[in-house]
């Protein structure tokens, strides 16, 4: 069995190890010479400045996190308020087209009173009182925003309007000049010029006569108007 000391590879026992060495400490670490001699010296230095830059890493992503929950929440939360403003106008508009539906055989017993009212010679106080009472009732309607739909001479509108029949339309009437005589023969009447032809709307027929009133409400048509068009 051969010795160790008889090895010739092998360095003297009492010759010390070369210093570029690697099996020494300084060729295993391979560190700058600040480092070896800090080594030792604040070994939870290294470890707190990591656990300091977790720990605020995990701050500003919980700090994300909730912002953008806060920001989600604010979103969902104008939605809701203009849904639910949405929703009582809607409601508030139903009301009032309930209400107006409920009152149009109403309206439509006073429209008969108050053109039997404007029919008499001399109206009475009570005459007089029903066409106030229906001025104040219009007001209130138009201020809710419900319109009336009784004008004469407006060009004839299938949406607002319907037609239940033609009536002629009246020429105008003739000039003064007309009932002159003619100087020759006293007795003898001049010739009357004709009478021109009524003028054709434009837009089509022309509405004459309401046979009853029609409503809306803003943009919404309760009632059309029951109306006669010109022929």
């Amino acid at each position: 069995m051969t010795h160790q000391a008889d090895d010739p590879r092998s360095p003297p026992a009492d010759e010390p190890a070369p210093a570029g060495d690697d099996n020494g400490p300084t060729g295993q670490l391979d560190l700058p010479i600040d480092a070896l001699l800090d080594w030792g010296t604040e070994p939870t230095r290294s470890e707190a400045e990591l656990d300091a830059k977790a720990a605020e890493a995990l701050v500003a992503a919980e700090r994300d996190e909730y912002l953008g929950a806060l920001q989600r929440l604010q979103a969902d939360f104008d939605n809701f308020r203009k849904r639910s403003m949405r929703q009582q106008t809607d409601l508030l508009e139903r009301a009032s087209e309930g209400l107006c539906v409920r009152l149009l055989p109403v309206l439509d017993a006073l429209d008969l009173a108050t053109a039997h009212v404007r029919s008499q010679a001399e109206p009475s106080d009570s005459d007089k009182a029903l066409e106030q009472i229906d001025s104040l009732l219009r007001d209130v309607l138009a201020r809710e925003g419900i319109e009336r739909i009784d004008a004469v001479g407006v060009a004839f509108d299938p949406t607002i309007h319907d037609a239940v029949g033609t009536l002629p339309v009246e020429p105008p009437a003739p000039p003064a000049a007309a009932h002159a005589t003619s100087r020759g023969d006293p007795a003898k009447p001049a010739k009357v010029p004709k009478a021109p032809k009524a003028a054709a709307h434009d837009d089509g027929p022309v509405v004459v006569q309401v046979m009853r009133a029609g409503y809306q409400l803003k943009s919404k048509v309760l009632r059309p108007a029951m109306v006669f068009v010109g022929a």
